[in-house]
Order: structure tokens, then C-alpha cells, then sequence
């Protein structure tokens, strides 16, 4: 079987290289042997696959395909919509024939809900098909039953966002930050609720260390000067005091 991969395209050529000689691009298969879902360009998976079995199989007893158009747009179009031809005439009348043809039929449901699911129940239906009873052939096969499709879930991996770690400097750096910054408000709260108004102490002598050379000219513009600083001294004291006593006022 070709197991290249197709393109449905509407040619008049030869049916034989038509649906068995396989193009480029889009549809990936053999066009004699895909199944309607794979012709219409859907999702594939295991019942697919029993589809492609069936064909093989209805070839093997019949010598051709059971699906032939002229070009594979054509058979394409038979897969998705025609039901397909008995295996004999006369099948009906032989119970391993009428049994397989059942098994054929049931791999080529257009529905791939209504197929085998596996190729183990193929296997298992043929490996009684010539010598179960009627009444086990109708119970115990699974070509009479229906079956539930399952489609296997995508596991969806969640992956845990992993949080940051903070190394021991960054948070050694910080720690100090707070510290200076629990200081400094603790320092700013002292200053400004303090009740203090006196200023710094003034003293006379230490103002200015200057020599008397006896000349008493000089004596009394040098105390002038320094009774000027005082009062200057003074002065900025008391303003001191009174920006002081404006901040702490509500």
C-alpha cells in the first residue's frame, strides 16, 4: 500500500495512478484507502486506521478497492458518501461469508463512532467468525454492538511559577534601611515635640580674646563692639525660639 501522502486534486488521468500515485501537500494518505474524516481533512486517529483495514481486507476478497472513482477528488467523494458493494452476491446464503462481509462493513461505517475501536476487537470477532454458534455470534461480537469512542484527554501540564528568592545581601540591605529609617523618624518626633526655649549660653569672655595695650580709645570701641555682637547674638537666639515655638503650634 502507498503510504506517501496525497492532495485531492481534479485530474482526468488513469484511475489506477489517480488514487494510488500520491501528490504533494495537504492531505496525508493513500486516496483508495483513507477514510471520510482524513478525505475531509480532519483530526485521525485509531478508527481511522480500522477504516483503512477494511479496505485492505474488501480488496483481498474482491480484487479492487471498494471505493474507485475516476481521479481522487472523485474517490474521495465515494469514501464520504456511498455505501459500498457486497463482497459476493450470493453472501448472504454462506454464514462465514455473510459474518466476514459483516466485519468488512462495520470497519468501512462512514461514522467512526460506529466502527471497531481497536484492532483487538477485529481480532477477536474473526477469530470466531467460522466457529461460534448464532447465538454467540450475536452476543458475544462486537460487531453488533455499539461502542463508545474514547478520545484520549491532552494531559495539561501546570507548571509552578517558582517565586524569586531574595539573596541574604539584598536582604541584609533592606534590614538596614529600616533601621536608619526607624532612627531618623524617632529623632524628628523628639526634636519637634521638645518644650525647650533656652538658647545657647552666652558668654562674655569667650566672645573675644583681645589684648588692653592701655589705650583707652581703642578699650571702649572694642567693648562697643562686643556689646553689639551680644545684643546680635541675642537676637538670633530669640528667633530661634520663636521658629521654634511657630513649628510646634497645631
Amino acid at each position: 500500500m502507498d503510504t506517501g501522502i496525497s492532495k485531492l486534486v481534479a485530474e482526468d488521468e488513469d484511475v489506477k495512478s489517480s488514487g494510488y500515485i500520491t501528490r504533494n501537500k495537504e492531505v496525508m494518505g493513500s486516496p483508495m484507502y483513507m477514510s471520510p474524516e482524513q478525505c475531509m481533512g480532519n483530526a485521525t486517529d485509531i478508527p481511522a486506521d480500522i477504516y483503512s483495514l477494511g479496505c485492505v481486507i474488501y480488496e483481498v476478497l474482491t480484487g479492487k478497492p471498494p471505493f474507485v472513482g475516476k481521479n481522487v477528488l472523485e474517490t474521495a467523494y465515494k469514501h464520504m458518501n456511498e455505501a459500498p458493494k457486497p463482497i459476493a452476491p450470493d453472501s448472504a446464503h454462506d454464514k462465514v461469508l455473510s459474518r466476514l462481509e459483516a466485519v468488512i462493513f462495520k470497519c468501512l461505517a462512514k461514522d467512526p463512532n460506529e466502527r471497531y475501536q481497536s484492532a483487538s476487537q477485529v481480532k477477536s470477532d474473526l477469530a470466531i467468525l467460522s466457529s461460534a454458534s448464532e447465538a454467540d455470534w450475536q452476543s458475544n461480537t462486537f460487531v453488533f454492538k455499539k461502542t463508545t469512542r474514547v478520545r484520549k484527554r491532552k494531559k495539561v501540564e501546570v507548571r509552578e511559577q517558582k517565586k524569586p528568592k531574595m539573596s541574604i545581601e539584598i536582604i541584609a540591605l533592606l534590614g538596614a534601611l529600616g533601621v536608619i529609617c526607624v532612627v531618623a523618624i524617632i529623632w524628628i518626633v523628639a526634636f519637634l515635640n521638645s518644650d525647650s526655649t533656652e538658647g545657647p549660653t552666652y558668654n562674655n569672655d569667650e566672645l573675644w580674646v583681645i589684648k588692653d595695650k592701655g589705650n583707652n580709645q581703642n578699650s571702649l570701641i572694642m567693648r562697643a563692639r562686643k556689646m553689639l555682637l551680644a545684643r546680635k547674638c541675642r537676637a538670633q537666639n530669640e528667633n530661634q525660639d520663636q521658629t521654634r515655638k511657630n513649628m510646634l503650634r497645631p
